[in-house]
């Protein structure tokens, strides 16, 4: 892992550093898997630092100085690429800032594409992606190449722990962190979701990535990653079962402030019954015992109502244990068993 600053001379000082965290393959079941790709690049238009209260406070972070998108793509598996975002510094006005605003698309856009590239394990033999005409996949490793993936929206909030307040001659640290950890996976089972997918020309084989939204932490941090599987078989005490996880990041005091959800794939895998394709949205200690209220973002559901999280652990230990999750769409709790991965 690497880390690396940008400064600014402004009313403030903001010293921002990305840092993309390591990441480890995960099986899957016959036909589908999910992987860590070598390269997902994804059109970084802007980034900004704003308030939700007060419009008026928004100060650039990056600005790409093309229009054009494959001037802006950016590389979420570079470490240095993220890092140069920032080579300039950022001048940011004194004002009280709640969140980062991620910009993705070309002027005039609906939505936009990211070209992941990477290689994976499917009924024992290694797949590559690849760019060639009406397919997605292939046996064929000379044929490696980026796969578009579509996506529709045009920006991202990524909220900060708590209210920034900058006042004039202030230096401040942010600190994002991205985990490509499972962010993506393949099928020759035509199993995906319309949007986040590429699908061959076949209709069977697709590859589907979720973007990697950061997590943002004020103050400089060396962070470590937890991984926890999520099986809903109470008995599945080892999780082969499972098909989601949480990834927790942990300060130097061993406090949880962000991490991911993500979907799971191992040889025995089965659908969960919520959604883990969003990051975490909020984490909070409860003073009465050592467990946190963990909720990550939501979104679109299948009644056409957005849902404010889809799922949410009223009590997640820091350590493998069982409890109860509560679905975004109202519809109950159900039972879970955490496995934390050393």
């Amino acid at each position: 892992m690497t880390q690396r600053s940008a400064w600014a001379a402004f009313a403030s000082v903001v010293v921002v550093a990305v840092v993309s965290l390591a990441s480890r393959h995960a099986d899957a079941r016959p036909g589908e898997s999910s992987f860590t790709p070598t390269s997902l690049r994804v059109p970084l238009h802007g980034i900004r630092l704003e308030s939700g209260a007060d419009p008026s406070a928004s100060a650039s972070l990056y600005a790409c100085p093309s229009p054009d998108p494959s001037a802006c793509l950016v590389d979420m598996a570079d470490d240095g690429a993220l890092a140069a975002l920032f080579d300039g510094g950022a001048e940011v006005a004194p004002g009280t800032y709640d969140r980062i605003r991620i910009h993705v698309c070309a002027p005039g856009a609906s939505g936009y594409e990211a070209l992941v590239r990477g290689k994976v394990a499917l009924l024992d033999q290694s797949w590559v992606t690849t760019s060639s005409p009406g397919d997605v996949l292939t046996t064929d490793a000379s044929r490696l190449g980026d796969v578009r993936v579509p996506y529709s929206g045009c920006s991202t909030d990524v909220p900060l722990p708590g209210p920034l307040v900058v006042k004039k001659g202030d230096a401040i640290t942010l600190s994002a962190f991205f985990s490509l950890r499972d962010i993506a996976w393949a099928t020759l089972t035509s199993n995906g979701p319309p949007g986040g997918c590429a699908f061959g020309a076949s209709g069977q084989h697709n590859v589907c990535t979720a973007y990697p939204i950061p997590v943002v932490y004020v103050g400089a941090a060396s962070p470590v990653l937890d991984t926890y599987w999520i099986t809903e078989d109470l008995a599945d005490v080892g999780a082969s079962k499972a098909g989601g996880q949480v990834l927790l990041l942990r300060d130097g005091d061993g406090e949880p402030f962000g991490g991911f959800t993500r979907r799971m794939y191992s040889a025995l895998s089965e659908s969960p019954s919520v959604n883990y394709d969003t990051p975490v949205k909020s984490i909070a200690r409860h003073a009465s015992d050592p467990t946190y209220a963990i909720e990550n973002w939501g979104g679109g559901s299948p009644s056409g109502a957005p849902l404010a999280f889809y799922v949410r652990f009223p009590a997640f230990a820091l350590a493998s244990h069982a409890g109860i999750l509560e679905r975004g769409d109202g519809s109950g709790t159900v039972p879970y068993r955490a496995v934390k991965q050393e």
